[in-house]
């Protein structure tokens, strides 16, 4: 079982404390398209307007996004603010996954078990080495306007697809190798629509997971849920289904009612895939009972 997440755009460039578990990993996708990714950052930001439509940010954060792609090695070596992306990965989600808290065993769990569908580096591992950077899987214009013939002026979605079907295939072979023919990567899906759009679901089996708040899907706190189901299946060592159901993070009950956990297929098509449930009421959440 994989879960994958989204990246963040918020980054914590802290320097990573030396009794942090395990050894760093390099991302290992596809240097060339990481490569081609960084020249074409680095292209559009000698020219502002375009730098700042392209990430959609102010001034003062274009500045900033430039200086990130402008001081980046085309060839991926670590520079002074490079850190394993599970620990520079700062937003809503990583909040509620809190790696900081997670005993060695629970990191090295996650590196089996975690994988982040990213715009840079396509399919990364918890700690694989990144450098702080300024991008969205949906930012447009990256290689231009689309217009031409090159299969580049796709969003970037599409660009890495190829990619992070042959790290899947890959992954999938190395548990061939272990566990026999019949074994199949079962990939939660934890990402947002925007970056599970670079998956193709028919190399795996796929499960979908909804988060409700009162009964409502919040984005907010459905993001926070995303990193908490990751925390806990770290915690718990999670590998199946069944245990994963057992999720009750900050107040969230699994409803089998509203879920469809079998059967699996192949079909591309992620609205066709399993999907998990889970809701608690407005006075289960932490923040609502801090409130009082």
């Amino acid at each position: 079982m994989v879960a994958i997440l989204s990246p963040a755009k918020t980054l914590n460039l802290d320097v990573l404390e030396k009794d942090k578990p395990i050894c760093w990993t390099k991302p290992s996708c596809d240097a060339d398209k990481r490569r081609q990714v960084v020249q074409a950052m680095q292209k559009n930001a000698q020219t502002p307007a375009t730098f700042r439509k392209i990430l959609n940010v102010s001034a003062a954060l274009a500045e900033t996004a430039k200086q990130y792609w402008m001081d980046m090695d085309l060839n991926g070596r670590k520079n002074h603010r490079s850190k394993p992306c599970i620990y520079a990965f700062d937003g809503v989600a990583y909040k509620g996954l809190d790696i900081q808290m997670l005993s060695k065993s629970s990191v090295t769990f996650l590196q089996d078990h975690l994988r982040i569908v990213d715009p840079l580096y396509g399919w990364l591992r918890p700690m694989d080495a990144i450098e702080p950077y300024r991008l969205e899987m949906a930012s447009r214009g990256v290689f231009g306007d689309g217009k031409s013939k090159n299969e580049r002026g796709k969003g970037l979605a599409e660009f890495w697809k190829p990619a992070i079907r042959t790290s899947i295939e890959r992954e999938q072979s190395e548990i061939e190798k272990t566990r026999g023919s019949n074994s199949q990567i079962m990939i939660v899906n934890l990402a947002s629509d925007e970056y599970s759009g670079a998956v193709e679901w028919h190399t795996s089996q796929v499960v979908k997971v909804v988060f409700r708040h009162a009964g409502r899907v919040v984005p907010v706190h459905a993001k926070r849920a995303r990193g908490l189901m990751v925390r806990y299946m770290a915690e718990h060592k999670i590998q199946t289904l069944d245990d994963l159901t057992k999720f009750d993070l900050e107040g969230y009950i699994f409803q089998s009612g509203e879920s469809s956990p079998v059967p699996f297929n192949t079909s591309s098509d992620i609205d066709s895939s399993p999907v998990l449930v889970f809701d608690r009421s407005v006075e289960s959440a932490p923040a609502s009972k801090k409130k009082k």
